[in-house]
């Protein structure tokens, strides 16, 4: 199988990950905050602003690989606080209208310094799903 890193234009890079890995019909991201992609800054200081921005970024990151928010089948969110869900779910809606992905919620002890979220997603790419890989 073969795998493509994609980078993201406009989106400081970092030597260490890819922000999103096409392989096998499927997109992977990196785990994703609410910093602005080309400074790398938290983008403000609660989960509303945050989460925003993470989602704008994973958004990015799928658009670059060729697919997009509509095609996201698994969502992954770490949480520094739980207590922040609810808000969180208002802004997801926002994202994903219709069939809702699957998704995991966790709360961790920490993040970077002042982030909140972070968020890793799976989607598939549009054309994906010939008859060999789903069998009809």
């Amino acid at each position: 199988m073969q795998r493509e890193c994609i980078t993201v234009p406009g989106r400081k890079h970092n030597p260490v990950l890819s922000p999103a890995v096409r392989a096998g019909g499927f997109v992977f991201t990196a785990g994703t905050t609410g910093v602005h992609p080309a400074t790398g800054e938290p983008v403000g200081s609660d989960i509303l602003s945050q989460g925003r921005q993470a989602l704008d970024n994973i958004k990015a990151a799928l658009e670059a690989a060729g697919t997009s928010m509509d095609h996201v089948v698994k969502v992954i969110c770490y949480f520094t606080n739980l207590d922040d869900r609810p808000a969180f779910n208002e802004l997801y809606r926002t994202y994903f209208k219709e069939g809702m992905p699957a998704r995991t919620g966790i709360q961790i002890a920490r993040l970077s310094p002042g982030i909140l979220i972070e968020i890793e997603a799976i989607a598939v790419m549009p054309d994906y799903g010939s008859s060999t890989v789903f069998g009809t």
